[in-house]
């Protein structure tokens, strides 16, 4: 192996906040939008952790291993009487070209955890799975998600539902 040095450097300037406009709230609540971002930030982090744990909850059928004809929807189910059920499935995969793609991961998620987080996330197609019954299935979207390396998507997700 080849020797050599790395220079690293010894702070990291943060990047400049961005705050969250109100119109992201529309596709999930018309509602929400009329309401200050702050306010829905500080409430919401007091349900992101049981959040986190009703994904815990979800059962749904493995819709595909490489990619190659991702669905558009898949149906899940919460076993879960008091949840929020989860309004999107995320298709993890890693920066590969699809013939080279070994694997996706499927993770289920809330619409509401990433539009108060991440204001530079794709914008995610409307979905309101509303009160459900536990057990009983319902669709819900397929986003595919392209990051640097899928093996650390659980921590971040556990981040973003426990911060």
């Amino acid at each position: 192996s080849a020797k050599g040095s790395i220079i690293l450097p010894h702070i990291l300037n943060r990047p400049a906040y961005c705050a969250v406009p109100a119109s992201q709230f529309k596709p999930i609540d018309l509602k929400l939008a009329q309401i200050p971002v702050e306010y829905i930030q500080d409430s919401f982090a007091e349900l992101r952790p049981g959040m986190l744990n009703i994904l815990a909850s979800v059962e749904f059928k493995s819709i595909c291993d490489t990619g190659e004809n991702l669905p558009k929807e898949v149906s899940l189910s919460v076993n879960d009487d008091f949840s929020d059920a989860p309004t999107h499935i995320f298709a993890i995969h890693d920066h590969q070209p699809d013939h080279l793609r070994k694997y996706i991961m499927l993770y289920p998620t809330h619409h509401l955890v990433w539009v108060t987080n991440c204001i530079k996330l794709l914008k995610f197609a409307s979905s309101h799975p509303g009160q459900l019954t536990s057990g009983e299935p319902y669709t819900i979207s397929v986003i595919p998600l392209r990051i640097l390396h899928s093996a650390t998507f659980a921590d971040l997700v556990a981040y973003i539902y426990s911060k």
